[in-house]
């Protein structure tokens, strides 16, 4: 029969095996992981893409804390032939997110819209390959809108959390992992299929130059 002094022994290296073996998890998990910061800086997204022209949105600094961002950038983009603009913010995180940062899917309904749908959108890139993001339609205060979205991370392109937990299983052997580039459109849709066709067109051009942004 064992003693007590024995049984506490006993116990007290099983809880240090199993902190040990939580540890060792989180750290092969990516809690611990370095996040390098990306090679090019979002603010070389072009302020024209093809014909599309855009201007700078100031981000006041009390917004940008609350993002907790490595680099955000803001723009608002038009085009001749279309009453309309797109939207752009995109930002760059160099920490740990077990989900996708700042999910439009959830910050758009914890403003007060309204999820109306929320559907796959097949883009294409340079390679002819489809790349799936996400669009969300919203409603609020008689406005609905299209938002467009998708996270780069490293080679691959995400949208949940299932998917990014994916992605970083592909980099589990990698003592540092590529940053979450967040990308998103916003325009009215007021015209609808006309919004799209504009949308796709926009998010094409984009994807070709911020696919590579690891």
């Amino acid at each position: 029969m064992k003693s007590p002094l024995t049984r506490m022994v006993i116990a007290a290296v099983v809880v240090v095996v199993i902190f040990a073996g939580a540890w060792y998890s989180s750290i092969r998990g990516g809690v611990h992981r370095h996040i390098r910061l990306p090679k090019e800086s979002i603010s070389t997204i072009p302020l024209e893409l093809g014909k599309w022209k855009g201007k700078d949105v100031p981000i006041e600094e009390k917004l940008f804390r609350g993002i907790a961002a490595h680099e955000v950038v803001s723009r608002s983009y038009s085009t001749p032939g279309f009453d309309g603009d797109i939207t752009l913010h995109c930002a760059s995180f160099n920490k740990f997110w077990r989900r996708v940062p700042h999910s439009p899917k959830v910050c758009y309904p914890a403003s007060g819209w309204t999820t109306i749908k929320d559907e796959e959108f097949e883009l294409e890139d340079p390679d002819g390959r489809p790349t799936t993001a996400r669009l969300a339609t919203f409603e609020k205060g008689g406005a609905t809108i299209f938002v467009l979205f998708w996270f780069q991370f490293g080679d691959y392109v995400v949208t949940d959390a299932s998917e990014l937990a994916s992605a970083r299983r592909q980099y589990r052997n990698e003592e540092t992992w590529p940053p979450v580039v967040k990308m998103m459109l916003q325009i009215s849709a007021t015209r609808s299929e006309r919004a799209k066709e504009k949308l796709k067109e926009f998010a094409e051009s984009l994807h070709k130059i911020t696919r590579t942004f690891n």
